[in-house]
């Protein structure tokens, strides 16, 4: 199962990578850029987790609908099953 924990590390580490690669030619320049990309790309890294985080709650939202009416259908048919066998609730 997917953690949020996991997403974390995944989005970092292919946020750091696509860092590497693209933006590294402005390590060294003092350009004005550079303090634009950088905020960007850390508000591009949040959303990213943000939106997985998002998804993965909503898939795990829907992937167990109703859980507890069929635990109740199940206790009801215990209960029905105990009543034939003349078993007193008390």
């Amino acid at each position: 199962m997917l953690t949020r924990g996991k997403v974390i590390i995944i989005t970092f580490l292919v946020s750091t990578i696509f860092w590497i690669y693209k933006f590294d030619q402005y390590k060294k320049s003092n350009s004005l850029i550079k303090w634009i990309l950088i905020p960007t790309y850390l508000l591009g890294a949040l959303c990213c987790y943000v939106a997985v985080c998002i998804s993965i709650r909503l898939y795990n939202f829907n992937n167990v609908p109703n859980a507890y009416t069929e635990l109740l259908n199940e206790l009801d048919t215990i209960k029905k099953e105990l009543e034939m066998k003349n078993f007193v609730f008390r």
